[in-house]
């Protein structure tokens, strides 16, 4: 009663001034934490409503059981302001009491006034409450205790509870405490006697059992243009004896930007200051200094403190506003990755949720991300998490509080939330979806099936492997074949021309060419030609045994017909000698395979209509040369290619997109739309089918120079990606159109944000006829893609970063500002090749003609000579004379040949 009154006094005299302790009770983010939970208990400190919101557990989903098992209790004075909450990690189902710790507010910050601070615990006495009973909120027991010391506002009021719930331990500037739960006994020593340095100011505090660990800011003013420097506390403790430091560690700065942070104000309560201290069962201890944008890890060894691991997170505050442990004897991490400028501006809230924390660890998944966003009740700014330890709950900015429920293995925890708008919200258990898996009981999202397994749906613990030689990426849903991602093409690279466009090279290089195969050779005119001359060769050895080896009579007589016969095909000779004639032979042959070449060769126009040269050795000879060009659209065009223009720039385009390995399905509400200036209008789906675990949609297209986005209104997961374009055409001058472009990459699977770029050419093909002057046009869109494939494409890394509930795929369509025309045209039409033709016959005969006169000027007397001067040799080493038949031979060496030429004639 006379605390009371003493209360009521120092209300009614204060002198209402600037200095008075009046904190905006909307700031959740003042002052301390105002959210504590345990398995059994989740305490939020509203001192906006002068109210503790209590929520008991079991903690479920449900919305109306929930709310049968929450109270809300006014706080035992209007005027008491709360710093923090906190319960025992630990407690029991029958420990169902939370401490909090405060000040009185409209007093002057400045005066020295007792009973300001105060430290409390808040009772429920009734038995456990069950999943079907509700809670009785009249029967929740206050029990205060004031400092009746004097003491000034405290900037740092920061409270740890023993894991048990046996006591409670408060540390400021100026007085630290003990409040011991079953005693209910405060006891009290000087805030700064037992630090050694007695400037510390305590930030962030927690204990386990008989050690803690205690964060805070020390004055360097005096002797460092840091002002402020971070510092840590390892210290032992009772309810009945002070603090005692075991060890302390100092922060060192590791990047230049912290070298310029002074921390200039850090003994005035800001936000930007705040610390976070998490002990795990492992003797483990988390410190987070978001002011340096930094987290340490220390291991607990009796009385050292050693430093295993920190991280920070680059050029910014905020890491480690608040740091967890999940379960009990784990190492897996839950940090509050809060970004803010320098100026302190909120720039995005997520959760780290590590396996392990070392130097190097990278999240093993983010909150929010794709399978579990934030809950359109809850505000995007986080200000603290809290572990029970198996579930996580965070507050936000708005004082709404949300808890992420542990699921089962095979479940992930889905925090869309409750229509209905409740104190606390809790997750919902949802079976993993096709392509992910989850193997344990965690708050965790379901992951992506790795590369070669996949999960249909059927089974959401495992992934099982996929066949050999199948389409299997991560995140499958199947293995399919892997010729649902196979490329459609109607580019064509060009021919080019062949080296020799000149008709005469091309039939001389081809009628004296043998080649090095048996089809080169069966084709080859020089072959037949000397076949040819074989048999020659054998008829003249058959009129030299008439004439000279045989004795009948008609042997002579049919030497002499068959003379004047072979004399009458000379070519060479005009008709002069018979051996000519034979020749001739081979000249004829090799005329015959140059005619029918020529004629072959002709017709070998224009390349889209004819078959292989069988007829050369090079069976691709083709009687055409090529010319390609890039035209610009602004070049005037000729009637003929405008009227191509006009033809292609009005084929209707259907925009055709496969999304392969997914289980996406018509029944999702996929949408198409069109962006029209800035915004975007609805397409019209024209068809959609699902097949195999492949989506096919396609869309008319209005324009060509468009820009069309799907969005496919879930999170399922897809391996890859087709895009193509099809159109009819129109007769032989529009060619159809049908193209497809896939897209993957290994390891990886589609990101929930993909742009693809594409780009099409007017290609004009302009035949020259072989006969005539009409030239024939026909023409064709071909495409080129652009696509990101680093962005467009995710690792399991990045899939933990995901925050979209859906997948949007958007593709640009544009025309390049030129267009390609490829010119095809003969090399020789026909006058050409009658006439080279017949001045190659010309030629044979002239060269086979000079060869026989060099023959009979030349060679034949030089050979003359030489047998003549070799029988004379003979004979002289015989020692004998010549018969007077050889000797007139020898006498007169061609006398037979012209004797004969003379007596045939």
């Amino acid at each position: 009663m006379v605390l009371s009154l003493s209360i009521i006094i120092l209300l009614l005299i204060r002198t209402v001034h600037d200095t008075s302790f009046d904190p905006d009770t909307r700031d959740y983010n003042a002052y301390g934490l105002k959210v504590a939970a345990n398995d059994y208990l989740i305490i939020e400190a509203q001192n906006q409503e002068d109210t503790f919101y209590i929520q008991f557990g079991p903690y479920n989903s449900n919305v109306l059981e929930t709310s049968q098992r929450f109270c809300s209790i006014y706080f035992e004075r209007s005027s008491q302001y709360i710093y923090s909450v906190a319960i025992g990690k630990n407690q029991s189902s029958n420990q169902l009491y939370f401490f909090f710790v405060g000040e009185i507010t409209g007093i002057d910050e400045d005066e020295l006034l007792p009973n300001r601070i105060f430290i409390g615990i808040l009772n429920y006495t009734d038995s456990p409450v069950g999943p079907n009973s509700s809670a009785d909120c009249s029967l929740f027991e206050y029990n205060i205790e004031y400092i009746n010391n004097s003491y000034k506002h405290q900037q740092y009021l920061t409270l740890a509870v023993e894991p048990l719930g046996l006591a409670a331990y408060g540390f400021c500037n100026d007085v630290s405490f003990s409040y011991d739960a079953q005693t209910e006994h405060l006891r009290l020593w000087p805030g700064n006697s037992f630090w050694p340095n007695f400037t510390f100011m305590p930030h962030a505090v927690d204990y386990k059992h008989t050690y803690g660990v205690i964060a805070g800011f020390v004055d360097n003013r005096h002797s460092s243009r840091v002002e402020y420097s971070p510092f840590v506390y390892l210290f032992t403790m009772n309810v009945s004896t002070a603090p005692t430091v075991l060890a302390s560690w100092t922060y060192t700065v590791t990047g230049s930007w912290q070298a310029g942070r002074t921390n200039s104000g850090a003994n005035l309560y800001d936000a930007k200051y705040d610390m976070s201290v998490a002990i795990n069962d492992l003797e483990q201890a988390l410190v987070g200094i978001p002011s340096m944008n930094s987290v340490f890890l220390f291991s607990i060894n009796g009385s050292n403190m050693i430093l295993v691991a920190s991280q920070n997170n680059g050029r910014s505050l905020g890491y480690g506003k608040a740091t967890a442990w999940l379960g009990f004897t784990g190492t897996s991490v839950a940090i509050l990755v809060n970004s803010y400028t320098f100026g302190y501006s909120w720039l995005s809230s997520q959760i780290y949720i590590y396996d392990d924390f070392t130097n190097t660890s990278t999240p093993a998944t983010i909150f929010p991300n794709s399978q579990q966003i934030l809950s359109e009740n809850m505000a995007s700014i986080i200000l603290t998490v809290v572990s029970t330890p198996t579930h996580l709950a965070f507050l936000d900015i708005n004082g709404n509080i949300f808890v992420i429920l542990s699921s089962p293995a095979g479940f992930f925890s889905s925090t869309v939330g409750s229509d209905e708008q409740s104190v606390a919200a809790f997750s919902d258990q949802i079976p993993c979806i096709a392509g992910t898996y989850k193997n344990q009981t965690s708050i965790r999202p379901c992951s992506p099936c790795p590369t070669g397994t996949k999960n249909p749906g059927n089974s959401s613990m495992s992934c099982v492997t996929c066949a050999p030689g199948t389409f299997c990426s991560l995140g499958a849903a199947s293995d399919i074949s892997s010729s649902a991602l196979g490329v459609v093409s109607q580019a064509r690279a060009y021919p080019k021309s062949p080296e020799n466009t000149v008709f005469d090279d091309i039939l001389i290089q081809n009628m004296f060419n043998i080649g090095s195969t048996s089809h080169c050779t069966l084709v080859s005119p020089i072959f037949w030609a000397l076949i040819v001359a074989i048999f020659a060769f054998l008829i003249m050895g058959f009129m030299t045994v008439l004439k000279y080896y045989t004795k009948y009579p008609k042997g002579a007589l049919t030497q002499k017909k068959l003379t004047s016969i072979f004399k009458q095909t000379d070519l060479i000779g005009e008709g002069e000698q018979w051996i000519g004639g034979l020749v001739s032979f081979c000249i004829v042959a090799l005329l015959i395979c140059a005619y029918t070449f020529s004629n072959a060769y002709f017709m070998q126009y224009p390349i889209e209509t004819v078959g292989p040269s069988n007829f050369a050795c090079d069976r691709t000879t083709r009687n055409a040369k090529f010319e390609t060009s890039l035209q610009s659209l602004a070049v005037p065009l000729t009637k003929e290619e405008q009227e191509m223009f006009d033809l292609l720039d009005n084929q209707q385009f259907m925009l055709n997109v496969d999304f392969v390995n997914t289980v996406f399905s018509c029944d999702d509400g996929i949408t198409a739309f069109v962006l029209l200036g800035s915004s975007w209008q609805a397409l019209s789906i024209i068809s959609c089918l699902n097949f195999n675990y492949i989506l096919s949609i396609s869309v008319a297209l209005p324009y060509k120079g468009i820009t069309v986005r799907f969005v496919l209104p879930y999170i399922y997961t897809i391996g890859g990606l087709r895009v193509g374009l099809s159109g009819r055409g129109k007769a032989e001058t529009l060619k159809n159109l049908e193209f497809y472009q896939s897209f993957n990459s290994s390891g990886k699977m589609l990101a929930h944000n993909v742009e693809v770029t594409m780009q099409i050419t007017k290609v004009i093909n302009e035949t020259i006829a072989l006969v005539g002057d009409e030239t024939k046009l026909s023409g064709l869109w071909i495409p080129s893609f652009t696509i990101n494939l680093y962005n467009s494409f995710i690792s399991q890394s990045a899939y933990v970063r995901q925050t979209t509930t859906q997948t949007n795929l958007t593709v640009i369509i544009s025309e390049t500002p030129y267009y390609i025309k490829n010119e095809q045209q003969p090399i020789a039409k026909q006058p050409e090749i009658i006439f080279h033709t017949l001045l190659f016959t010309t030629v044979v005969l002239e060269i086979f003609g000079l060869i026989f006169l060099i023959s009979k000027l030349m060679l034949i007397p030089l050979l003359s000579f030489i047998v003549k001067k070799c029988r004379q040799l003979l004979n002289h080493v015989r020692g004998k004379e010549l018969p007077n038949d050889i000797e007139v031979h020898d006498k007169h060496p061609n006398i037979e040949l012209q004797g004969e030429n003379e007596n045939d004639a």
